[in-house]
């Protein structure tokens, strides 16, 4: 490939990138009140697992003994619980699930790791919340960058509670799947008569002709994963995640190697972009 042919590609791709690039106003949002909120665990209890007869040959399944661990220390009084692992290969045959307020902290991604073998079905990890039964129609016509709706019912909420505002989509979505997915999820900060006041703007319109309302949900909120491996040894056919959050807030993942065999087309089709670029570069060199 001669330089001037590479120039000539790279000049395509800039300029592609360019117009690519123009968000629609409509489509725009101010992202600044995403992400994690606070990562405090001060008040936390730091409990050590090397004690409670943990297997960690990686032979042995733990589901039973961290699932007592997890019942018995997340019902106190305390705001949370650190479950520290010590070094070790822990087996597990069935999907983890946590409560809020609770973190699982390894001694390294090299060090701890939860090995997993799940016959190709379920999560290995799972933080998942629900919907409430506690629903309101939206009032009136509620507009792109407003902080909140006027509801039917506002009694049926606290501040403090997270709701989604849900529509129908069946007009913005291109597969039966999809159907109710476009909304947003919001924390209420303020409730005035009739009114719920959000901690961050409306992404898009909400037209009553599109029959939005209001929907409460039960979240699992301040859940961390640390300084540990996840490593999936089955294989699965199926949509599942080695971590899956759903209806969850204020979460944190650190220092994390998660290894699984399903990724491994990923990893090939990396690589032959990577192998593609040296070529070019190679070709670029050989032609000066």
């Amino acid at each position: 490939m001669h330089k001037k042919e590479i120039i000539f590609f790279v000049s395509i791709f800039f300029y592609s990138s360019i117009f690519s690039q123009i968000i629609p106003y409509d489509r725009t949002y101010n992202w600044t009140q995403c992400g994690l909120k606070d990562t405090t665990t001060i008040s936390y209890n730091s409990i050590d697992l090397s004690s409670y007869g943990l297997h960690t040959s990686g032979l042995i399944p733990n589901d039973s003994l961290l699932s007592s661990i997890i019942i018995t220390t997340s019902s106190g009084s305390a705001a949370g619980v650190i479950l520290n692992f010590p070094t070790g290969t822990f087996l597990f045959n069935q999907t983890i699930s946590l409560p809020g307020n609770i973190v699982l902290k390894g001694k390294g991604a090299d060090s701890t790791i939860l090995k997993f073998n799940l016959n190709g079905l379920g999560h290995a990890i799972e933080v998942i919340g629900s919907l409430s039964n506690d629903t309101s129609n939206i009032l009136q016509d509620a507009y792109k960058d407003s902080n909140s709706v006027k509801v039917n019912n506002s009694s049926l909420f606290m501040v403090g509670d997270w709701v989604r505002i849900i529509q129908n989509d069946s007009a913005l979505i291109n597969n039966n799947w999809a159907l109710n997915t476009v909304g947003q999820i919001v924390e209420i900060t303020q409730i005035i008569n009739n009114e719920l006041f959000f901690d961050s703007e409306l992404r898009r319109n909400y037209n009553l002709n599109q029959t939005p309302y209001v929907k409460k949900m039960e979240v699992k909120e301040n859940t961390g994963i640390e300084c540990l491996k996840v490593q999936r040894e089955d294989i699965s056919t199926s949509q599942v995640s080695n971590i899956k959050y759903s209806r969850a807030v204020n979460l944190v993942i650190v220092i994390l190697l998660i290894l699984m065999r399903n990724i491994v087309p990923i990893y090939q089709f990396l690589k032959a972009i990577f192998t593609m670029l040296k070529i070019m570069e190679v070709e670029e060199k050989h032609t000066e």
